[in-house]
C-alpha cells in the first residue's frame, strides 16, 4: 500500500522514508547535542576545572590597563580592561562558591573568606607595604601627593575607591596620575562585592530548584540587583561621574554579569555546540572589547562605554569553555601558552605596575621610549617574583595547609591590622627619611617664614618705604615665603590678597561670578592704601595650560603656536580696566 508524502519545513513533498531518516537523523542530532552540553556543563561544574581561556582573557585585561597607564595614546581606552576583570571575577567567584555548598551559611561564608583572604592578601599587603616605604623616601611631601597617605591607608582595608571620592575636591584635587595607590580603588570593589554577592549567590544555590514564591524570590536577587545597578550607572555618569566610576552600586552589574554567565552554564545553557561556534563566540567578544580599546569616550565611561567591554568578555568566556573551544584557531589562541603565562600572573602585574610608573614619574620621568621600556621590564620581573614566591610560595602555602578556616581568617584579619600599622608609621617618617630634593618645606612650599631675631636690617635700597600689593589667585599665595623673607629683608609692607580660582587680569575668560564681588573690594582698598611709587603685582594662572606634570595635553598646533587668534576685549572692574581674554 502506498503512504503519503510529508512536507518539510519548506513545504516541498518528502517520501515516508526520507522523512523517517531525517527524524532519526534529527533524533541523532539532538541526542549529540545533549551529550555535548552534558559533558561541557560538567566540566564547568568540575571544581578542578581549568579554564586557559579565562586566563588569556586575563592577558588582555592586564596588558591594556598596563599600555593605558604607561602612555593614554597607545591605548586610549585601555582602562576598560578593569571592566573585563570585573566580569572575570564575576564567573571564577561563582564557580567557587558552587563547587563548596555546605549545608551550613556560616561555615559556607567562612570558607570563602578565607579562600579570598589567601588569594589577595599576601601579595597585596607587600605591594602597599614596599609601596610606601619608596613613597616616603621618593615622593616629597606636597599637595600633588597629599592624598597619597589616605588612599594608601584605605587599600589595606579595601577602602581606597572611597578614599579616592572623598579626597577629591575638585580645583585642587591632586592628580591621580601621582598617587601610586590610585589602582587598588578596582580592588575596593571587588572586595565590597565579595560583601554582599556570597549571601545572593547561597539563596539562589540552595534554592534554585523550588517551585514556591520564596524559589521565584531567589532566582531574581542577582538579575533585580545587576538591572538596578546598571540604571544608577547611567544615572550617576550623567551626574557625578567620580562616584559612578569608583564605587560599587554602579559596578556591581559588571561583576554580577559573569556571575549570571556562569549560572547559564551551571544550567547547561549559553555553551558552545562547536568549534565554529567557540571561535566565532570568542572573535565578537574580541571585536568588542576592541571597539572599547580604541573608541571608548571617558567622559561617557562607566556607561555606556563599559557595556561592549562586559558584553565583549562574556562571549569571549562562552567561546573557552569545554574542550571544543581549544579546537577552534581563537580558542587555541586564548588558551595559547604566552597568553596563559601571563593571564596567571596578572594579578600581581596589576598591583606591582602602577607603582613602578608613579615612582618613575616622580624621579626620572617617563618622557622617552627607553624609561617606558624600563618601566615594563620592572613591572614583569616584579610581577614574576610575586606571583611565584609570594601568590603560590610553597614556603607559606605549605605551613597553612592543616590550618582550620578560622584560624587562617583571624591571622588574615591580624595581618591586615599590623601592615596598616606599619604602614602609617612609615608614611607619617616621610618628612624625616624623605630623600627628595624638597624635604625642607620652609623653602620650597608657602609657608610662614620664621623670623631670626638676631637678623640686622637690610641697607636702605629702592623698595625700602615702599608698599607691595599682591594681588590673585591661589598663585598669590603661592608667593608668601619668598614675600615674607622680602619684607624681613629689605622693610617693606606686603600685602598678600589671594583668593583661589580668581584670577585677576586673566587672558582666558572673564572672571567668574563669584570673583567680581571680591575683585571689586580689593580694588578699592589697593586704591585707599596705595601711593606714587608703590607696586602692585598681579600673581594669576592667565592662559591655558598646555602641559601638566608629565605630558603634553595641549594639541601639536597649540604646544607650536599656530592656535587662532586672540580676540581680547576689556572687562571692568569698578575703579579698573583690565583686558581678559574672551575666547581663542
Amino acid at each position: 500500500p502506498t503512504q503519503s508524502s510529508s512536507k518539510n519545513s519548506l513545504g516541498i513533498d518528502v517520501p515516508p522514508q526520507m522523512a523517517l531518516l531525517c527524524r532519526g537523523s534529527t533524533l541523532h542530532n539532538e541526542v549529540r547535542l545533549n551529550n555535548e552540553r552534558r559533558a561541557m556543563r560538567s566540566s564547568v561544574k568540575q571544581s578542578n576545572g581549568y579554564i586557559p581561556g579565562i586566563d588569556g582573557l586575563r592577558a588582555v585585561a592586564v596588558l591594556s590597563v598596563l599600555l593605558f597607564h604607561m602612555r593614554a595614546t597607545f591605548l586610549p581606552g585601555g582602562f576598560a580592561g578593569v571592566d573585563v576583570f570585573f566580569v572575570i571575577s564575576g564567573y571564577v567567584v561563582s564557580a567557587s562558591l558552587a563547587h563548596r555548598p555546605e549545608l551550613h551559611f556560616g561555615r559556607y561564608l567562612l570558607g570563602f573568606y578565607t579562600r579570598r583572604i589567601v588569594r589577595i592578601f599576601p601579595a597585596l599587603l607587600l605591594c602597599v607595604l614596599l609601596t610606601g616605604v619608596a613613597t616616603s623616601l621618593l615622593v616629597p611631601v606636597s599637595w600633588l601627593s597629599e592624598t597619597t597617605s589616605y588612599t594608601g591607608m584605605a587599600s589595606v582595608f579595601g577602602l581606597s575607591n572611597f578614599a579616592l571620592v572623598w579626597y577629591s575636591d575638585g580645583y585642587f584635587s591632586p592628580r591621580a596620575e601621582f598617587n601610586p595607590f590610585t589602582h587598588t580603588w578596582s580592588l575596593a570593589v571587588e572586595e565590597q562585592f565579595y560583601l554582599i554577592f556570597p549571601l545572593l549567590f547561597f539563596m539562589w544555590f540552595r534554592h534554585r530548584s523550588r517551585s514556591d514564591v520564596i524559589g521565584w524570590l531567589c532566582r531574581q536577587l542577582i538579575p533585580i540587583a545587576l538591572l538596578a545597578s546598571l540604571g544608577y550607572c547611567a544615572y550617576g555618569t550623567s551626574t557625578r561621574q567620580e562616584l559612578a566610576y569608583y564605587m560599587l552600586p554602579s559596578r556591581f552589574w559588571e561583576l554580577a554579569s559573569g556571575a549570571m554567565l556562569f549560572r547559564l552554564h551551571h544550567a547547561g545553557r549559553c555553551l558552545p555546540t562547536g568549534p565554529r561556534f567557540a571561535g566565532a563566540s570568542i572573535v565578537a567578544g574580541a571585536a568588542l572589547i576592541g571597539l572599547t580599546f580604541v573608541w571608548a569616550d571617558a567622559k561617557a565611561f562607566p556607561f555606556p562605554w563599559a557595556i561592549p567591554a562586559v558584553l565583549g568578555a562574556m562571549l569571549i568566556i562562552i567561546g573557552s569553555v569545554g574542550d571544543i573551544a581549544r579546537s577552534s584557531w581563537p580558542g587555541a589562541l586564548m588558551g595559547s601558552r604566552p597568553m596563559t603565562d601571563i593571564g596567571k600572573i596578572s594579578y600581581s602585574l596589576y598591583l606591582w605596575h602602577w607603582p613602578v610608573l608613579v615612582l618613575l614619574r616622580w624621579t626620572i620621568g617617563l618622557d622617552s621610549a627607553a624609561y617606558l621600556v624600563l618601566a615594563a621590564a620592572m613591572s614583569f620581573a616584579l610581577a614574576v617574583f610575586s606571583y611565584h614566591r609570594i601568590e603560590q610560595g610553597a614556603w607559606w602555602r605549605l605551613r597553612i595547609a592543616g590550618w582550620k578556616t578560622g584560624r587562617i581568617a583571624a591571622y588574615g584579619i591580624a595581618g591586615m591590622i599590623l601592615s596598616a600599622l606599619c604602614l602609617g608609621a612609615v608614611l607619617k617618617s616621610r618628612p624625616y627619611i624623605s630623600l627628595s630634593v624638597t624635604r625642607d618645606q620652609q623653602t620650597w612650599y608657602p609657608q610662614s617664614w620664621p623670623s631670626a631675631t638676631a637678623q640686622q636690617p637690610a641697607p636702605a635700597n629702592m623698595l625700602t618705604g615702599r608698599k607691595i600689593f599682591v594681588w590673585g589667585d591661589s598663585h598669590a599665595g603661592a608667593y608668601s615665603t619668598m614675600l615674607q623673607i622680602l619684607r624681613e629683608q629689605t622693610g617693606a609692607q606686603v600685602f598678600v590678597y589671594s583668593r583661589g580660582g580668581c584670577a585677576v587680569a586673566a587672558l582666558d575668560n572673564p572672571a567668574a561670578t563669584q570673583c567680581r564681588a571680591w575683585v571689586a573690594e580689593t580694588a578699592t582698598e589697593i586704591t585707599s592704601k596705595a601711593s606714587a611709587g608703590d607696586v602692585v603685582f598681579l600673581a594669576s594662572l592667565r592662559v591655558p595650560r598646555l602641559v601638566d606634570q608629565w605630558e603634553v595635553l595641549g594639541t601639536p598646533s597649540s604646544v607650536h603656536g599656530s592656535a587662532a587668534p586672540l580676540d581680547v576685549k576689556p572687562v571692568s572692574y569698578t575703579h579698573l580696566t583690565l583686558p581678559t581674554i574672551c575666547s581663542v
